[in-house]
């Protein structure tokens, strides 16, 4: 008695699937979000092409902005302080700027996080 009730219960849903798909509109026509949505412009970037350029001096502007106002609600525990070389920092201001980072150490020999 289940096999049949199971097997109708499935053909119920398969009825209204197939049902809907055929009963739904496809047309475009105009409303309210198409009235009033506008594509962004495109930019021209010096990011952009084969030979990206970028402005060191905003990057730097955009760090010190981080490190003033952001960093008191986000971290940058997925960026790898060699990476803020690439910013244009010298090795000398990366370290600086890695000293006032806490990490915490870890035994070798437990693998467990410790105090810095």
């Amino acid at each position: 008695m289940v096999r049949p009730l199971g097997f109708l219960v499935g053909l119920g849903f398969i009825t209204a699937l197939v049902f809907a798909i055929f009963t739904t509109p496809l047309s475009n026509e105009e409303n309210i979000a198409h009235k009033f949505h506008e594509h962004p412009k495109h930019l021209k970037l010096a990011s952009d092409g084969l030979l990206p350029h970028w402005d060191k001096q905003q990057l730097q502007r955009g760090m010190q902005v981080y490190k003033e106002v952001c960093s008191a609600c986000h971290s940058l525990h997925l960026v790898a302080f060699r990476d803020i070389e690439a910013l244009g920092y010298t090795p000398g201001q990366v370290k600086t700027f890695a000293k006032g980072f806490q990490v915490p150490s870890i035994n070798p020999d437990t693998g467990e996080l410790g105090d810095a």
